[in-house]
């Protein structure tokens, strides 16, 4: 199993980019409230996928998620050129928190609209950070939206599954009774 997380500005449409690689249902889901959690299973193996949300006020989670990642997905919206600028930030975060080595790949949402960020920019910006891949997709009509999950799932390296697990943000070791709270 492969811990992936999804991040981008808000709006990109990054929850429907997972609806449509999920479900395969094209059209608009919900802004994500702080973080939701989906799996992507292949042949190839099974993503965790982890889709933050990308309002400020949910910024200060991002760490936790970052650092048990073995790819990031970093997602801009093709036809706002300020989600395009934020992608060199959000891939700062990523390698700040998550672990040496992570896999980033970048993907351009909305590649069923006109875009007004050129194909040509993305690739420099991939080669510029030496990110793994860059991939158009379109949540609606739902092209390209595998190709970067199946990119993240043969190139990220696991990350060891010891100590805090981000499922249920709990520690796997015996906590001594002396520093429990509220227990007798």
């Amino acid at each position: 199993m492969v811990h992936c997380v999804l991040c981008g500005n808000s709006s990109v449409g990054k929850s429907t980019l997972l609806e449509q690689l999920i479900r395969r249902q094209p059209g608009l889901a919900e802004p994500t409230i702080g973080v939701a959690f989906m799996q992507y299973r292949t042949e190839a193996g099974q993503l965790e996928i982890w889709d933050t949300a990308g309002q400020e006020q949910y910024q200060p989670m991002l760490p936790l998620y970052f650092r048990r990642a073995a790819a990031v997905v970093v997602v801009f919206d093709l036809t706002c050129p300020h989600s395009f600028a934020a992608v060199p930030r959000w891939v700062a975060q990523a390698r700040q928190h998550a672990p040496d080595g992570v896999c980033i790949a970048l993907v351009g949402t909305k590649c069923d609209l006109p875009p007004v960020v050129p194909e040509s920019e993305a690739r420099h910006l991939v080669a510029r950070l030496e990110l793994g891949g860059y991939w158009a997709t379109s949540g609606l009509t739902g092209q390209g939206v595998e190709a970067p999950f199946d990119f993240a799932m043969a190139h990220a390296r696991p990350v060891e599954r010891a100590g805090m697990m981000l499922a249920g943000f709990h520690e796997e070791a015996e906590v001594p009774a002396v520093h429990r709270c509220c227990f007798s």
